[in-house]
């Protein structure tokens, strides 16, 4: 959408609420990736009798750049969008196939103008949902790759404490990007997650709907 004039984190938030209801999904599993992550708490702390489970990938409490990283690479975008878009790329699928980085660079050249990029960072640079943690009741799994240069593991590490039995899981890799390098690892970590894998509750069903079932059953 290259004409939004808010970009605060509420309007993000009834974004993602407004979608769930055009959708239909009582219920539903949360997946927040790198700078959707904070979104993500504030929409399962806004609606947390809907949001069955949170997925953390790849982000932290607050914005990923800082002002000092941020600054000139917003100039880049200004200046070069195709550049900037590339060497996001490059940095975001780090050590993956040179294919990757020109899908990735496409992709951000098509879902936004540079303008409306540097509005989005801008606008995340002032998200900080720490306050909203300690308040997160739906099962949490912070998850990283190890090597990822976007997000340190003392970020994820601090995250994860701040919500009330949240799950840390670092695996191998070093792309920030979730689909590329290994996807189906990640898949297959987030997928156990969901369906109640180690006494966790399931995304498809509601306790109550759990016992319904269960009684159906005997």
């Amino acid at each position: 959408d290259r004409d939004r004039t808010d970009l605060s984190l509420d309007a993000e938030v009834q974004i993602v609420v407004d979608l769930a209801d055009q959708l239909r999904l009582r219920r539903f599993a949360l997946m927040g990736p790198s700078h959707a992550g904070p979104v993500a708490v504030a929409v399962t702390h806004h609606a947390s009798r809907r949001v069955s489970h949170l997925i953390l990938y790849g982000t932290g409490a607050r914005a990923l750049i800082d002002d000092d990283t941020w600054r000139p690479l917003r100039d880049l975008i200004l200046a070069n969008w195709p550049a900037a878009t590339h060497a996001i790329a490059a940095l975001a699928t780090s050590r993956c196939d040179a294919n990757d980085v020109e899908a990735f660079a496409a992709l951000m050249r098509a879902a936004a103008s540079p303008q409306m990029t540097v509005a989005l960072q801008e606008a995340s640079l002032r998200y900080d949902v720490s306050g909203m943690l300690p308040a997160i009741r739906a099962p949490t799994l912070v998850i990283k790759r190890w090597g990822d240069p976007f997000v340190s593991s003392e970020a994820c590490r601090r995250l994860a404490s701040s919500i009330p039995g949240a799950r840390l899981e670092l695996v191998e890799g070093r792309a920030h990007l979730y689909t590329v390098g290994d996807a189906m690892a990640l898949a297959e970590r987030i997928v156990a997650f969901t369906a109640g894998a180690d006494r966790a509750r399931s995304a498809q069903l509601s306790p109550r709907e759990a016992e319904v079932l269960e009684l159906v059953a005997q």
